[in-house]
Order: structure tokens, then C-alpha cells, then sequence
């Protein structure tokens, strides 16, 4: 056995032969100790048990498990994910329970992520000039540099066209045929109206889906002849 495997407490020397052994334990110790180790110990405790066996005592339900390494982590995340009735865990969708990556800023990455959350959330242009919310930034990273309403309104724009290009590509390589509906908003003071285009369809994994073509102001009157030119404006920029 060699001395890395040793649990003794106490002082022990190990007589060298003159090889590479000793040398070859050390190095076996060092990357053990270098072993990266899984995030699900954030949420146990590692106790010693009965006969000084090593257990995983849960911090919300504090249910003892196996803890030694020799029985993985399998059985700790299913614990945290279904059986544990105090985990708040397993009300969050997607939970990453593997070993996390070192983290890397990206500037650019990050004003994407802003201008998604401006689409998403419908938050004004105007975020980046709020004062407390450039300083709750800070704290979280202080790397990321704020932009002003019209960098974030050129990044909207910027999501708006990738994202229509990846629908124009999703239907030119459909098999199905495609349904167009429309919806209007009007004003009861005003001739001003808008319209939605929306096409519905099944996709070639036979799932039903449904994406926006386009939103536009649409002139007054919105008779029928109105909405036609709209839809065939709207199909002729797909094609061209």
C-alpha cells in the first residue's frame, strides 16, 4: 500500500528503495488533491457515522447518506432533485449540478444579454442611464461597461435581425405548408393601427410552432385590401 492511501494518524516513514516509487505517490497525492470537486457538496455536510464511516448529512433535511467517494454523487443530486421535501432545488428548472467551469467575461456576450432582457422584460432603451442599476451592476461585475439608450437600441435591433434570418431559414427548409393569421390594434381616438403577422405551422420534428413575421403600423382604412397589401409586402421581403 502505498503512502498516499495511508490513514494512520500518526508519523510514518516510508523507506526509499531508490526507484521511482516514492516519487510516483507523491505525484498520485498531488493530483488527487488537485481533483476538482462536485457542486453538489455544496448542499452536504460530510460527517463521520457510526464505525467512523463517512456520510453526507443534507443541509435542508439533514438525511445521512453515503459520503465516500467510492459511492459517487449520482445519489446525492437525485436526493436534492426528488426526495429531499425541504430542497427548494427541485423547483428550478435546469439545475446544473456538474463541476463548474472557470468563468470568463465577455463584454459583447453580456450587451447581448441586455438587449435580450430589454426585448424580453420590455424594459426601456433608457436602463443603462439609471444610477442604482449601474451600480447593482458594479457589484456583480465591475468589468462590464454600461452602453447608452442607443448602443442598447442598436443591439435590440441587431437580436431582431438575427433572430428574423434563423425564421426566414426555419420555412425555407420546411416540409409543411403554413398558416397566416393577422391581429390588429387600434386606437379609439385615432385612425393609428397596428398589425401582427403570425405563421403557424408544424415543424419536420412533427411539433406545432408559431413565430411572428412581423409588426407594423398599417395605414387607415384596415379593410381587407389594407391587410392584403401588408401580407404580400410581408411575404415579398421573405423571397427576396
Amino acid at each position: 500500500m502505498s503512502a498516499s492511501h495511508r490513514e494512520s494518524s500518526q508519523p510514518t516513514s516510508v523507506q526509499s528503495s531508490g526507484g521511482s516509487g516514492d516519487n510516483e505517490d507523491v505525484t498520485d497525492q498531488s493530483k488527487s488533491n488537485k481533483r476538482k470537486q462536485s457542486v453538489v457538496w455544496e448542499h452536504f455536510t460530510k460527517v463521520r457515522g457510526v464505525n467512523n464511516v463517512m456520510q453526507a448529512k443534507c443541509n435542508y433535511c439533514e438525511k445521512l447518506l453515503f459520503g465516500n467517494a467510492a459511492y459517487g454523487t449520482t445519489h446525492l443530486k437525485k436526493h436534492l432533485n426528488n426526495a429531499c421535501p425541504k430542497s427548494k432545488l427541485e423547483r428550478r428548472s435546469g439545475l446544473d449540478l456538474s463541476p463548474r467551469s472557470e468563468f470568463k467575461f465577455d463584454q459583447v456576450k453580456s450587451q447581448k444579454d441586455l438587449a435580450i432582457a430589454c426585448i424580453k422584460h420590455k424594459y426601456p432603451f433608457n436602463t443603462g442611464d439609471h444610477e442604482y442599476f449601474e451600480i447593482f451592476l458594479n457589484g456583480l461585475n465591475p468589468n462590464f461597461k454600461l452602453t447608452c439608450r442607443n448602443t442598447i437600441r442598436g443591439d435590440v435591433i441587431q437580436v431582431y435581425e438575427e433572430e428574423k434570418v434563423k425564421v426566414y431559414k426555419l420555412l425555407d427548409v420546411l416540409k409543411s405548408k403554413v398558416s397566416l393569421t393577422t391581429d390588429i390594434w387600434t386606437s379609439d381616438h385615432s385612425h393609428v393601427a397596428y398589425c401582427c403577422l403570425t405563421a403557424h405551422f408544424v415543424d419536420n420534428a412533427w411539433e406545432l410552432q408559431k413565430k411572428i413575421l412581423a409588426f407594423r403600423e398599417i395605414p387607415y382604412p384596415h379593410d381587407g385590401e389594407v391587410l392584403f397589401n401588408f401580407i404580400k409586402e410581408i411575404i415579398f421581403e421573405m423571397e427576396s
